[in-house]
């Protein structure tokens, strides 16, 4: 999946454009300022991270330098300068794993404290909405926004903008490496870039087609078997257990020859990646051989640049790669702005209630859903200690009836007083 990431960016500015064209880019806008206005408060502990991050990848291609001179005191036989690379390559492997180390462990602390925010909020915009408006989602959706949408915000809340200066730095950085040594090096190291723009849209097209096939079999099977287990007692009690079982495979032989057309559309487009990618780490290897041979480097110069060609490449994916996290993240903060922006439930403050009890009296009551009325005209007065029953067909309004007296819905017309 990792090189399937590379040919993201052009159908992200398609989709950009595309949104700009209809307006909605500035909803994507204000999609990313909801995100990142649970980092207030948290810049410190986001700052922090960045550096680390940076830290780890300078580190990091420190080491890959050193490593480089080391091969050369050795080719070169200077072995007085041996002792000096093997303790300055220890000391910058071990600085790196322990950057590596706190960034991680200091991530996940982050994320989670983040992803408990953006639960706390979307939970309580969801409970203080009004019930009316909250009923239109089902509760498998609700759930899937709480979970897997509130999981996207708040991960791309933590690390979306400190991995783009990340990676940003990690490909400057390794660059300016190359360049120093070999500007046509650092040429060919970026020959593949421009390919991998040029084919990325049918292929993501085809990526996307493919996902949203497989997720929605995948969600429907999973459905009907929360359906049946919820529905255990009746489905026994009708003596249907032999249908349901032909109803289970036959869905998992969709699934199988959904999941097995993914599965080859993935390995043909690893396939092409890979040989393209042969195509250039060859055409690099030539050429360092070339120089190696003319005697215009050292091995260790060699080892250095195929070494960082290699970053370079995954750099410019790592990159590319978090463009289209952007849209992901903007998207579930729409899904998730969706709820919190639901009407509130009004709140009243109810009085003090005389020890006896109180009555209830509706008054020409109108109580629907919407355009749709259900109850007209309803005229009840129950006296504190009556007990009172509603009788009726289904349909009828008791239900209706019932949610009006609880707060839930509120009456069309007429109205609802203690006495």
């Amino acid at each position: 999946m990792e090189t399937i990431n590379k040919k993201k960016g052009s159908e992200f500015l398609r989709i950009m454009r595309n949104k700009a064209k209809d307006g909605t880019l500035k909803t994507v806008w204000k999609d990313w300022l909801w995100i990142w206005s649970f980092s207030r408060g948290r810049w410190v502990s986001v700052v922090l991270y960045t550096l680390c991050g940076i830290g780890s990848s300078g580190l990091a291609l420190v080491s890959s330098v050193i490593s480089k001179y080391m091969i050369d005191a050795i080719v070169s036989l200077e072995l007085n300068r041996l002792l000096m690379y093997c303790i300055g390559l220890l000391i910058s492997a071990a600085a790196a794993m322990a950057f590596q180390s706190f960034t991680a462990r200091f991530a996940a602390k982050l994320n989670i404290g983040m992803q408990n925010d953006v639960q706390a909020k979307v939970f309580d915009d969801i409970l203080g909405s009004d019930w009316m408006a909250l009923s239109k989602y089902p509760s498998g959706d609700l759930l899937s926004r709480f979970s897997s949408d509130v999981g996207t915000v708040a991960g791309c809340a933590v690390s979306w903008l400190p991995n783009v200066l990340i990676q940003l730095f990690t490909v400057l950085a390794t660059l300016c490496v190359i360049l120093y040594y070999d500007p046509i090096m650092a040429l060919i190291g970026c020959a593949s870039t421009p390919v991998l723009f040029l084919m990325s849209r049918r292929l993501l097209t085809r990526q996307r087609e493919h996902t949203q096939k497989l997720r929605k079999v995948s969600g429907d099977l999973s459905a009907f078997q929360d359906e049946v287990f919820r529905n255990m007692d009746t489905l026994k009690g009708f003596g249907v257990e032999s249908q349901i079982s032909k109803k289970l495979r036959a869905w998992q032989k969709t699934y199988t020859k959904t999941a097995l057309d993914y599965n080859d559309f993935t390995i043909r487009t690893n396939i092409w990646l890979t040989v393209m990618g042969s195509v250039v780490q060859y055409g690099a290897l030539a050429y360092c051989l070339w120089r190696l041979w003319r005697g215009d480097i050292l091995f260790g110069t060699m080892t250095l640049f195929l070494q960082q060609r290699s970053n370079l490449s995954n750099g410019f994916s790592a990159l590319v790669s978090l463009i289209p996290t952007a849209l992901s993240g903007s998207v579930s903060a729409e899904r998730l702005r969706e709820l919190t922006e639901l009407p509130k439930e009004p709140h009243t403050q109810v009085p003090l209630l005389p020890e006896g009890g109180c009555g209830l009296e509706l008054r020409k009551l109108r109580v629907g859903y919407g355009e749709q009325d259900v109850l007209e005209n309803v005229e009840i007065s129950v006296r504190p200690g009556e007990i009172v029953a509603l009788v009726g067909p289904s349909g009828q309004g008791k239900t209706t009836l019932l949610r009006m007296l609880l707060g839930l819905i509120r009456p069309e017309e007429g109205d609802a007083v203690l006495i």
